[in-house]
């Protein structure tokens, strides 16, 4: 019996020293120095991350740039293109508006000038017509009023 009695001091010994230094282990911060390693470790990761990204972005970003400018370029010229076209275009309607109008214009100053010649023709034998009847009229009259000599 005395054996068991050691065996079970020295089995209940062996488990409290196990037990005793196990508590005391865990209890040093060794779990804590490697959650503040791996929080380094992480941090580290996403500032190498975040700096990779942010050339990217710089690197897409001057890439849209330019992009940008060639597209900007392009609609300059085809802004120019079809402002000269529509320049083009507006002088030629007013081109041709005019030449209408002053064909008109010509038409209409060729028959006011026809029909003025004609009405001044016309008002100048009917004042001839009228003076040539007054004049006989008084003619005449006064030839009438004149007794003949014998």
């Amino acid at each position: 019996m005395m054996r068991l009695k050691r065996k079970s001091i020295l089995v209940s010994l062996s488990l409290s020293t196990l037990v005793a230094s196990g508590t005391a282990y865990a209890y040093t911060g060794a779990g804590e120095t490697l959650q503040q390693w791996m929080k380094l470790q992480v941090q580290l990761q996403q500032q190498a991350i975040e700096g990779q990204l942010r050339e990217e972005m710089n690197t897409a970003r001057s890439a849209l740039s330019d992009t940008e400018m060639a597209s900007l370029a392009s609609v300059g010229e085809q802004l120019d293109k079809e402002s000269a076209a529509a320049a083009e275009q507006a002088a030629r309607q007013i081109n041709q508006a005019r030449s209408h109008y002053t064909d008109e214009f010509d038409r209409a100053a060729a028959e006011l000038s026809k029909s003025s010649q004609e009405a001044f023709d016309a008002y100048v034998a009917s004042a001839t017509g009228r003076m040539q009847t007054e004049l006989e009229r008084t003619v005449t009259q006064t030839i009438q009023g004149f007794e003949p000599i014998n």
